[in-house]
């Protein structure tokens, strides 16, 4: 049989109608035996919480009082804290009142307010309401610059910006925001359609543009060498989007150099490259060829709709 020690309190929790009974330190949350949570530990913890509390509330007091002028930092007389002579009184109320007129000219980012240059040496203050002095010097202006131009991270734009700003101002630097801002507008496009011959290349250009073979500005479509050379075709809703029809390469007529030789890899932004059934040999080296230009490419499975229709023909 347990002997209850010192500190310890005996379980209040039942256990099929009997009371559990078992020994508890005062640190025991709950009870190991009936799980029934500690009556001591609860009474504990209150008394911690409350004392915190009221800890709390006294800080919040000293501060505001603090703060209100109630308590002083130091112990002073009563004749300390007053003034000797109404003449006293006065001369202070006349320094406060030139303080709180006295007006302090704040810099601009690279002059002064009276357009006066700031040399390394001037330094312009500004004062606060907590008599705090924030200094600003054209030598920070220059180390600021100077992490502008040579940081590879800030793009050109970025730089432009601060060149501009530092030149002309404001309003030349929002007026160039704005026109960079709509070039993506104004901006050409071209997306190459690479391929095989008689893979679809045509097919696709005018399907993706909505063109029938009536319509202006049709690519003609065939199965041979169709495409001798490379074709424009602007998207009817957006002229600035150019897909251009390349050459079927990997033939007699279209040789890998002949194909080179037509093709400026250069002149195109990127390059959709249709295959059927599988890539080729060819269209790897077409791949290795806009790595060398450093051209993004995507592939395109093309006759999709061929290989399913047949799929379920075969299964009807």
């Amino acid at each position: 049989m347990n002997t209850q020690r010192s500190g310890e309190t005996s379980c209040l929790g039942q256990i099929d109608g009997k009371q559990c009974g078992t020994f508890l330190r005062k640190d025991t949350k709950f009870c190991s035996n009936c799980g029934t949570r500690n009556t001591a530990k609860i009474a504990t913890d209150d008394q911690v919480k409350g004392t915190d509390t009221n800890q709390s509330e006294q800080e919040k007091a000293t501060v505001y009082a603090c703060l209100s002028g109630n308590i002083q930092g130091t112990d002073k007389s009563k004749s300390d804290q007053k003034r000797s002579t109404e003449d006293e009184s006065a001369s202070d109320k006349d320094k406060d009142k030139s303080a709180d007129t006295k007006q302090v000219e704040k810099p601009t980012a690279y002059g002064s307010a009276s357009g006066e240059e700031i040399t390394d040496s001037d330094e312009v203050a500004v004062v606060g309401d907590n008599d705090k002095i924030f200094k600003t010097t054209s030598a920070d202006l220059k180390k600021l610059e100077d992490e502008v131009f040579t940081d590879k991270s800030i793009g050109s734009i970025e730089k432009d910006v601060f060149q501009i700003l530092k030149e002309k101002g404001p309003e030349a630097t929002i007026e160039y925001i704005t026109e960079t801002i709509d070039s993506w507008k104004k901006t050409t496009v071209k997306i190459a359609v690479a391929g095989k011959s008689a893979v679809g290349k045509s097919a696709f250009i005018n399907a993706i543009r909505g063109v029938n073979k009536t319509d202006k500005g049709y690519a003609t479509e065939g199965v041979g060498d169709t495409t001798m050379e490379v074709q424009e075709f602007p998207h009817p809703k957006n002229k600035q989007i150019i897909y251009c029809d390349l050459p079927g390469y990997g033939t007699v007529t279209i040789t890998r150099e002949k194909f080179l030789e037509k093709v400026k890899l250069l002149d195109f932004d990127m390059f959709l490259i249709f295959v059927y059934p599988v890539p080729t040999e060819d269209d790897d080296w077409l791949v290795q060829q806009l790595d060398k230009a450093g051209r993004q490419f995507c592939f395109v499975r093309a006759k999709l709709d061929r290989d399913i229709k047949s799929a379920v023909k075969k299964w009807e």
